[in-house]
């Protein structure tokens, strides 16, 4: 009954003929051979397929994962949080929020945590977990320090998934910039203050390497100005926060700087090197072009950035997300069910990666 349930339909003859032929249960048993040759002779003459029913379960199953995206609704300035499916390319509301553009977003397991945000006095220090399963959100411990416009990316340190937040700004004008990092372990429900980053920064985006290592990208400085330059620190074990604090220098490193600056863009790390696009530029336009950072090894000690001649991004407002070793780019600016005349709608670009 099992066997009946696999999706041949999505295996390669290669793997079909290797059971056969392997030793296992399935070809020890009467039931399970006839299965396996009715399911080879499905797919070697489909002529015959007019007059049998299909031997295996041929429904499409759906990933139990899917990707979560959170914008700005154009009609009533709500946050909305969505789930795409990338087969189906397909999307479902999952919930409205009260605005948090200003907020920063990270996805744990099952759980969304919405990080901060703006408020009408200041910053907040506000942090709220949302169950995609159970579809209900819970207050959670806040941060020990109000911001906005800061970054936040979660790391995998050993058996634990922690989020780590860098800078920002504690006031609604931007004036008040900080370079103040927490990380919070889901676990205990609580948070822990990093060493500060060496310099002070708002909308920069941050990513984590599977190894713990972290980098903090780009962003704009207590000068007002937008910076090409990348700050990276590496979470090993528990005792990085929670044994005795370290200094700035001892935790945090510089390595290589962007090509140019850039800020309020999106990061990721994808197949072993860290993707940032999007954003703007010094001048306040737009940037259309895709950078890629190797991350420092013994060759390149700090790390060497290259601009994608063939990369860029049609929408360069967009998001990027990986998902199933594909690379995304998400343009989530929602005018829910309708394409709004100002310009603001949902697409989604796959980026093709065949010569990366």
């Amino acid at each position: 009954a099992l066997m009946r349930e696999v999706r041949w339909n999505r295996i390669n003859s290669d793997f079909r003929y290797k059971l056969i032929e392997n030793e296992g249960f399935w070809n020890k048993d009467v039931e399970c051979l006839r299965l396996l040759g009715g399911i080879s002779g499905w797919f070697e003459c489909p002529s015959s397929r007019a007059d049998r029913k299909c031997p295996f379960n041929e429904n499409y199953r759906g990933p139990l994962e899917k990707i979560c995206l959170i914008g700005t609704s154009t009609t009533d300035k709500k946050s909305v949080l969505i789930r795409y499916d990338t087969e189906t390319s397909t999307s479902e509301q999952l919930t409205v929020l009260d605005n948090r553009s200003c907020a920063a977003f990270v996805a744990i397991a099952d759980c969304i945590f919405a990080i901060g945000t703006y408020a009408q006095n200041g910053s907040c220090s506000k942090v709220e977990k949302f169950d995609t399963k159970e579809l209900q959100w819970s207050e959670r411990a806040p941060l020990s320090s109000v911001r906005q416009y800061h970054a936040a990316i979660g790391v995998s340190v050993g058996q634990e998934c922690v989020v780590c937040v860098f800078g920002g700004c504690s006031s609604n004008y931007g004036s008040s910039y900080s370079n103040i990092c927490e990380l919070y372990s889901p676990q205990e429900n609580r948070w822990y203050v990093l060493p500060s980053l060496k310099e002070s920064r708002q909308n920069a985006a941050a990513v984590a390497l599977p190894d713990g290592q972290v980098f903090v990208i780009g962003g704009r400085n207590v000068s007002g100005y937008l910076v090409s330059s990348v700050e990276a620190c590496h979470l090993r074990e528990p005792a990085d926060w929670q044994g005795q604090r370290k200094t700035p220098g001892d935790f945090w490193r510089s390595v290589a700087s962007m090509n140019n600056p850039r800020g309020n863009h999106t990061a990721i790390a994808f197949r072993g090197s860290i993707f940032v696009a999007g954003g703007t530029n010094t001048n306040g336009t737009s940037v259309e072009t895709v950078e890629v950072f190797s991350p420092p090894d013994n060759q390149q000690q700090m790390g060497q950035w290259t601009k994608l001649t063939n990369g860029t991004l049609k929408w360069p407002n967009a998001h990027l997300a990986v998902w199933q070793d594909r690379l995304f780019a998400f343009y989530c600016i929602f005018a829910i069910g309708t394409y709004a005349q100002n310009g603001s709608c949902s697409k989604v670009e796959k980026f093709d990666t065949k010569e990366l």
